[in-house]
């Protein structure tokens, strides 16, 4: 069972209480802890194993039969890794997410776009993607930058990349130079205002005391 990490612990000791065999395995255990977590779920001391994605991937238990998504992940690839834990193997297996009002309608979608088949659905809304860009213009831009780059390329043909590199540079050294004189008028600026507001405060002292004497 896959819950996010405030769950985890929760989980597990509501179990307890409720006399089922499980056992947590989340970040904030030691070494030693995930090993020994893991050693009794594999023998089959407990039936049940809580895990955040910590245990998502690189274990193959083959006697996983049943994977549920206590929380829903927040990326589909965390999603793929989760489900991946049964079925292995040649094995049959069954996933099930619980999903709340809180998670939103596109990561739901984009689960069953993987169970239903990703690679194909991802080609299909990487054309429509590509569509929608072209209808707004937006594809132009890239072009535009295409050419940029092209142009950048052939200067460094024509007038040799070292001396187009040495004009980057002084563009780069010219903004460094901009941004270190604002940045001097900011402080500067800043240093005469806090001088200002000391005099005023050191002035209404001085008349403080002044009618404290008289």
């Amino acid at each position: 069972m896959f819950p996010n990490f405030r769950d985890c612990h929760r989980l597990s000791l509501m179990l307890e209480v409720l006399d089922q065999e499980a056992t947590a395995l989340y970040s904030f255990k030691s070494q030693t802890q995930r090993l020994e977590a893991l050693h009794q779920f594999k023998s089959g001391k407990v039936s049940v194993l809580l895990a955040t994605d910590v245990a998502s991937r690189g274990l193959d238990i083959p006697t996983v039969d049943l994977v549920i998504n206590y929380d829903v992940p927040r990326f589909p690839r965390d999603y793929i890794h989760r489900v991946g834990r049964t079925a292995r193997a040649g094995r049959g297996g069954l996933a099930l997410s619980l999903v709340t009002q809180v998670f939103s309608a596109k990561n739901v979608a984009e689960m069953r776009m993987i169970d239903d088949g990703f690679e194909e659905k991802a080609k299909e809304r990487k054309k429509q993607k590509l569509k929608m860009l072209a209808e707004k213009g937006l594809l132009k831009k890239n072009k535009r930058r295409k050419k940029n780059k092209e142009f950048s390329e052939q200067g460094k043909e024509v007038f040799g990349a070292k001396n187009v590199e040495e004009m980057k540079m002084g563009s780069i050294e010219r903004e460094t130079k901009t941004s270190a004189k604002r940045k001097r008028f900011v402080n500067e600026k800043k240093l005469n205002q806090r001088s200002k507001e000391f005099a005023q405060g050191k002035e209404k002292n001085r008349k403080k005391e002044n009618r404290g004497i008289s």
